[in-house]
């Protein structure tokens, strides 16, 4: 499970990185 957090806190920061995450 700790994987798979670390993975989905990389794919946050991706997205956030190109611009695709609005917290609205």
């Amino acid at each position: 499970q700790k994987e798979e957090q670390q993975h989905g806190e990389a794919i946050f920061n991706y997205m956030q990185s190109m611009g695709m995450y609005n917290p609205q």
